[in-house]
């Protein structure tokens, strides 16, 4: 049952102190580090396929060419997400396309940089600011595949993460209006991957589980707590919240569905679903229940292949069973261990994600008594929610398992706020 804010030692309902100028200050050179690297990345690589046909969409929209009828292919449908920018180039360069692409870049540095803000703002319910900042890093930081760049795997993850970080806000005890703010960033997700459309009510049931008591105290307790109120059971909480998540999805969807059918019509946009369902037939998109198993392979392929990492948590977990504080020391190590998958894996930082955000379970058990109800909830908004966002996108792509890191990216907020949160009775003792 959900206790009231002061009941909880540090709890969602206050905001915890500053820790100190130290680790301020390490948490601002994490940051300001990762911004560096961000900005030298912007300028290294290319990507002739995804990023290529990522900008090109959107800039032949600027120069006149109609969105699914000059173009019928359903792909291009992360272009309505970025036109608007592309048309505002296209206006000040006067029609010129040097530096599109870097262009392009720098958008979706700043994109990460407002799903990080959103990661920050639910890190700062429970974190001081050090550890907010550097659970929030993480987000604008990575970039899953070749580049930094538009295409719809890049910016449904980072809308995801934002999404189940806002979402999550309201999880914990803020605000219903940060649950709206979800549903946008979930619609514009579902834009820009619409695959993704496929699994919101599974997302929404979710979201209704982890405002509620029940579910979250069958995964505390092993058993539903008796609802003192109808308001202290999976109801009015619940329908509120996800009332205002799917509101916020439904005025993204929709106006554009409908935009999109007065540009294109009926006609053309059936032409272009049977295009891209041939195409998705050619490239084993839609496999089947061989593809389905192919994708589970692969996944636990993953682990067997990273078999030292597995060992190196089970270690830990039996230290920390033994010696609560130097098992939490151990799990200082999960960042170097992260940055050897993502260099021994050929998935390079989409395995590394995968890993970190598959491994939400494990660090709840470190996580102290006092925090427990709140990651009990975050597990069922966030974590169960992106391993069927992340099946999903593997499913539906012809690079399996790689994409599988796109759907699970919000995973990253789950295990960053999990990490932080087993780690905080050294801070707290220090």
């Amino acid at each position: 049952m959900r206790t009231a804010p002061a009941d909880r030692a540090g709890g969602a309902g206050t905001r915890p102190a500053g820790a100190g100028t130290a680790p301020m200050l390490l948490a601002v050179a994490v940051l300001v580090g990762a911004v560096l690297v961000g900005l030298w990345r912007l300028r290294r690589g290319a990507d002739l396929v995804d990023e290529a046909f990522s900008v090109l969409v959107p800039w032949r929209w600027a120069l006149g060419d109609r969105p699914f009828v000059d173009e019928q292919n359903l792909s291009q449908a992360a272009g309505l997400l970025a036109y608007p920018f592309v048309r505002l180039f296209a206006l000040v360069t006067g029609g010129q396309v040097d530096g599109l692409v870097l262009y392009g870049r720098h958008l979706h540095l700043c994109l990460g940089i407002l799903a990080g803000v959103a990661v920050l703002v639910l890190a700062r319910r429970t974190l001081p600011p050090a550890l907010a900042l550097l659970v929030a890093t993480p987000v604008p930081a990575v970039v899953l595949f070749e580049t930094p760049q538009l295409a719809p795997g890049t910016l449904a993850a980072l809308l995801l993460a934002a999404g189940a970080a806002l979402g999550g806000v309201t999880v914990l005890g803020g605000p219903r209006r940060y649950c709206f703010g979800a549903g946008l960033a979930f619609g514009l997700a579902g834009v820009a991957y619409p695959t993704l459309v496929l699994v919101a009510p599974f997302v929404g049931v979710l979201l209704a589980a982890s405002v509620g008591d029940r579910g979250v105290g069958m995964l505390l307790w092993g058993a539903a707590p008796r609802p003192q109120s109808t308001d202290a059971s999976t109801g009015r909480r619940a329908w509120r919240a996800v009332s205002a998540w799917t509101l916020g999805g439904a005025l993204v969807v929709l106006p554009l569905l409908a935009l999109v059918l007065g540009l294109a019509g009926l006609d053309n946009l059936r032409r272009a679903w049977d295009y891209t369902l041939s195409v998705a037939r050619e490239l084993d998109q839609l496999g089947g229940a061989a593809k389905a198993v192919e994708v589970s392979s692969s996944f636990v392929g993953l682990l067997v292949g990273e078999w030292y990492i597995v060992v190196a948590a089970v270690v830990s977990l039996v230290v920390f069973r033994a010696r609560p504080d130097v098992g939490r020391w151990l799990l200082l190590l999960t960042p170097p261990a992260l940055w050897l998958t993502a260099t021994t894996n050929g998935l390079h930082a989409a395995g590394a994600v995968i890993v970190y955000a598959l491994a939400a379970p494990y660090l709840y058990l470190f996580v102290p008594a006092g925090r427990r109800e709140d990651g009990a909830r975050l597990l069922v908004w966030i974590w169960a929610p992106a391993l069927l966002l992340g099946a999903m996108t593997a499913y539906t792509s012809a690079d399996g398992l790689e994409r599988a890191a796109v759907g699970l990216f919000p995973g990253l907020v789950a295990s960053g706020l999990l990490l932080a949160w087993g780690l905080e009775p050294l801070r707290l003792r220090a």
